[in-house]
């Protein structure tokens, strides 16, 4: 298992590259977590752990970006998500038509 890495600024990255998806599925389930409260990176080497994880953390409600990879490097960025302002009601008054 691995650990996440010291974080970079503000974002704590977590790095899956050549784990087995039996080691992943756990520290996955630990970003998952981590994403909740602060910002999270993924790399990874299979995309199979982009495919597992953005669908799982977006049904959890956080943020997730990703991109193609580079150099055979995806990289998955999540964060929590940041709740919309309530709409106001509709506060127009409406005659019908009636004058």
């Amino acid at each position: 298992m691995t650990s996440p890495r010291p974080a970079k600024g503000n974002v704590r990255v977590f790095d899956f590259r050549s784990l087995s998806m039996a080691e992943v599925l756990p520290q996955a389930e630990v970003a998952m977590e981590a994403a909740a409260s602060e910002a999270v990176t993924i790399l990874t080497d299979q995309e199979v752990v982009v495919k597992y994880l953005t669908p799982t953390a977006a049904i959890r409600g956080l943020r997730c970006r990703f991109g193609p990879p580079k150099d055979d490097v995806w990289r998955i960025d999540l964060s929590p998500r940041v709740p919309r302002p309530e709409r106001p009601e509709d506060t127009t008054e409406q005659d019908g038509g009636n004058e």
